[in-house]
């Protein structure tokens, strides 16, 4: 009976043999040398059940017997981890994993969208930066020393600020803030591959009367987001429709008044020199409590409306 037992506990664990191939989208070729980890969720984390590196041809395999459920491929190459789900029932034969060349030639990833929102509350004041990037390469932009984006914090937040990364197909995953050599001026160091990726940065400070910003550099205009408390007044800010609900708040309808609300639209701006006296230096912005409710034009997706109010 001992013995019949065991064997069916062993057979009711299914015995998954990976093999593939690691493509080289950028050169259209298998590439060698790829790390391949096969890894699987669990409660405590992602568990690791086998690994491999790819040959001359491209080609690897895995032989794991791994629980029931789905799986992860991640093939890491030149710095940059490229995932692949394994399900339950799926082909694991002939398994094609994509990979990228990568670079750090400057345009290859752009700024599509620059949001900020700003959600005054009785003690804090919640600061919520968002960054869509583009890349419509056949190259992966990967440069750790400027890193993927850079941004300002405030000295009141002591350099602490929550930051969620969303890659193409990907689910969101958190990363640090990097300080860089210049005050204030922090960086994400995260590749950006083909395609979409979202990056949001957010951190509270305490409230105030009067809160500045300073915008390090967009290749698109960036968009102010201003409950009706606040009034927003800097450099290059130009007025955009305002959005209103029922039930006051965030404006988020699509009523849009042109004369009541701001924007701010201004060129990529390196950081402040150390010599620029306190506050004072182009592409800054200024936060004021007692104004009408603000919304920027064409609002990024994300950003819902109210239910029901068009």
């Amino acid at each position: 009976m001992i013995r019949a037992l065991v064997v069916f506990l062993a057979f009711s664990l299914p015995s998954l043999a990976l093999d593939g191939v690691a493509i080289n989208v950028t050169t259209g070729k298998p590439q060698a040398g790829v790390d391949i980890n096969l890894v699987q969720p669990s409660q405590n984390g992602m568990v690791q059940l086998g690994n491999a590196t790819t040959d001359a041809q491209g080609q690897f395999k895995i032989d794991k017997q791994i629980p029931p459920g789905p799986g992860l491929l991640q093939a890491n190459y030149e710095g940059t981890t490229y995932n692949q789900i394994i399900t339950p029932g799926m082909a694991t034969t002939g398994v094609q994993l994509k990979v990228y060349d990568a670079t750090k030639k400057a345009g290859v990833a752009r700024t599509m969208e620059h949001l900020i929102l700003l959600e005054p509350g009785a003690d804090r004041l919640r600061v919520s930066e968002t960054f869509v990037l583009g890349n419509e390469s056949n190259l992966t932009f990967n440069d750790p020393a400027k890193g993927s984006i850079q941004f300002f914090l405030p000295p009141a937040t002591n350099g602490n600020a929550q930051v969620i990364i969303t890659a193409p197909g990907g689910m969101p995953i958190p990363r640090p803030a990097v300080k860089t050599a210049t005050a204030g001026i922090y960086k994400v160091d995260y590749p950006v591959k083909p395609g979409e990726t979202r990056m949001d940065v957010s951190y509270t400070v305490p409230s105030a009367e009067k809160f500045s910003g300073k915008i390090v550099a967009s290749d698109a205009a960036t968009h102010l987001v201003t409950p009706g408390t606040v009034t927003v007044t800097g450099d290059g800010i130009e007025l955009a429709g305002r959005w209103t609900t029922k039930a006051g708040g965030v404006d988020a309808a699509h009523a849009r008044e042109p004369e009541t609300d701001r924007c701010a639209r201004r060129p990529v701006r390196p950081p402040p020199p150390p010599s620029s006296p306190a506050g004072v230096w182009p592409g800054r912005a200024t936060a004021t409590q007692g104004a009408r409710a603000r919304r920027c034009r064409q609002p990024p997706r994300e950003v819902p409306s109210p239910r029901g109010e068009r």
